[in-house]
């Protein structure tokens, strides 16, 4: 019963670590302090433990670190997305001012 009360609180604190990054990006639409090799180091980490708790029969472990990794998803996804608009956006000349 420890053990599954100690899975639920770590599954837990562990979805809601990256929550508040999640809501920045959505808010400000701004990612420039994320470091997209950070995000792919992270994801990668996430899908080495989903592989050892599918092997270990480990649901809770599964559970995690595929909410995290649909979490790193997104934020690659908004570091990729959001830095190109940057790139795109018109920038104002001396005609314009």
């Amino acid at each position: 019963m420890l053990k599954f009360i100690t899975s639920i609180f770590a599954v837990s604190s562990a979805i809601l670590m990256g929550l508040p990054q999640i809501y920045q990006v959505n808010k400000t639409k701004k990612t420039n302090d994320l470091n997209i090799c950070y995000l792919f180091l992270w994801t990668l980490c996430s899908v080495s433990w989903i592989s050892y708790g599918y092997l270990d029969n480990d649901i809770p472990l599964i559970v995690c670190d595929s909410t995290i990794l649909v979490q790193n998803v997104y934020l690659m996804w908004a570091k990729i997305y959001y830095d190109k608009m940057l790139c795109y956006k018109p920038r104002a000349s001396i005609e314009d001012l």
